[in-house]
């Protein structure tokens, strides 16, 4: 938890429009830092440490599993919590990630669903939250 009370989270995705559908959902509550590139996102993500990450799967140059296992290998973000979003069949994208490392959000999702994963993997990550 940030200075300012509220959670700062970053979100990854190329699509303009998703993007702007969970900034507007989560500004009301967190800090918001958006970016529309993988690398980009595992840059900032180093050096700014995010209290948790929305990670679109399907980008061009690096996408979300190629971002995932980086942020998982560095020391400094190997333990942020992560939200996989994705058009993708949940189960396929579990086959990849591995069960249980992150948390999964099937697109097009909804307001209440991201509100609802976002404060779960908090919680679980700070219990304060």
């Amino acid at each position: 938890m940030k200075a300012s009370g509220r959670p700062r989270i970053l979100i990854i995705d190329d699509n303009r429009d998703h993007l702007e559908m969970l900034r507007t959902t989560l500004s009301p509550r967190c800090e918001v830092v958006t970016v529309t590139a993988g690398l980009e996102g595992y840059a900032w993500a180093c050096a700014h440490r995010p209290d948790a990450i929305l990670l679109d799967v399907m980008m061009p140059v690096a996408d979300g599993y190629a971002i995932l296992k980086k942020l998982r290998a560095n020391p400094v973000t190997q333990t942020i919590p992560i939200i996989l979003v994705t058009a993708l069949d949940p189960e396929s994208v579990e086959a990849v990630t591995g069960e249980g490392q992150v948390t999964i959000l099937r697109k097009p999702c909804h307001a209440g669903e991201v509100l609802d994963s976002l404060h779960a993997v908090l919680e679980l990550h700070d219990p304060a939250v």
